[in-house]
């Protein structure tokens, strides 16, 4: 009883952890699936150990403890889901599919039958659960060798779940010792133990990928600004620059002994910067929007 109770309230606190982790950050739909198997599989743990659900339930009735011990269907297209968005350039999400399309409709009928009539069909789950286990674990090899990020962790933790799967499967059927304990809630212990280990170095590296990025932003907006700074000492020597040129083209202009001025773009009109020189040579107080050719050629 008492090693059953922490196997329970471990898997429950790891199922709540995951569940409030999935409520800060929704995108991480990996952690949501994962707080799932751990409910199922505390559910079932808590099934499974007779004399602990009869402790905390003292009054629950033989249908519903059947129904309780059963939840582990439910988490099995979880698990498959949650695998898929771990490595999802490995595994099909066509397998995804079939377990939901198969485990969904089972639970909901072992939920609203007898268990007379849904426990022997059960079996057929559990042969179904150690196809989709068996086919996680030829995908996660298949990362293992392309050396993705945690498919070392996720193979230990699978092959151990797989052993015990495979264990209850053939102590239900009765094809080994009745007096051997199931071992399917201390495989899925080890293995969620392993999964949240690879899930705390997910996050701790996408933590780290966060530091590095706000680092270089701030090493970017530093340079942005060194940048803006010269850009705008650049303006304002060109500012300056300019006033400088224009006060002498203007100097010039007022002082030179030479007829000098510009036509518009309209009608040859005299534009506004002329030479005051001009003055003397037409005899003329204001030469500005002038027809050039008539001041240049009238008397010619």
């Amino acid at each position: 009883i008492f090693r059953d109770t922490i196997l329970i309230g471990s898997l429950l606190i790891m199922a709540i952890y995951h569940f409030v982790l999935f409520a800060l950050r929704t995108k991480a739909r990996s952690t949501f699936c994962f707080g799932i198997v751990c409910l199922a599989s505390c559910f079932y743990t808590l099934a499974a150990s007779s004399r602990t659900i009869m402790i905390l339930f003292p009054y629950l009735s033989f249908r519903s403890h059947i129904q309780l011990y059963n939840t582990w269907i439910l988490g099995l297209p979880f698990f498959a889901y949650y695998t898929y968005e771990l490595f999802p350039k490995f595994y099909s999400k066509r397998v995804v599919q079939f377990a939901a399309w198969t485990a969904g409709p089972f639970f909901v009928f072992v939920l609203a039958t007898e268990p007379r009539t849904f426990v022997d069909p059960a079996a057929s789950m559990q042969l179904l659960t150690l196809l989709v286990g068996g086919y996680s674990i030829f995908a996660v090899v298949r990362a293992v060798l392309a050396k993705e990020e945690g498919s070392i962790l996720f193979l230990t933790g699978s092959a151990i779940f797989l052993g015990t799967s495979v264990h209850d499967f053939l102590l239900s059927r009765g094809w080994i010792d009745f007096q051997s304990y199931p071992l399917g809630s201390v495989g899925v212990f080890c293995f969620i133990c392993l999964q949240s280990i690879l899930l705390a170095r997910r996050f701790s590296k996408a933590f780290l990928r966060v530091e590095v990025s706000e680092m270089e932003i701030r090493k970017l907006s530093s340079d942005l600004r060194i940048e803006r700074d010269q850009v705008v000492s650049m303006n304002e020597n060109l500012e300056m620059l300019v006033d400088e040129k224009t006060r002498d083209i203007r100097s010039i202009m007022a002082h030179i002994q030479l007829g000098i001025f510009a036509i518009g773009r309209d009608q040859f009109r005299i534009h506004k910067d002329y030479s005051q020189h001009l003055k003397q040579l037409f005899e003329a107080e204001e030469l500005v929007d002038l027809d050039a050719r008539t001041v240049l050629f009238d008397k010619t």
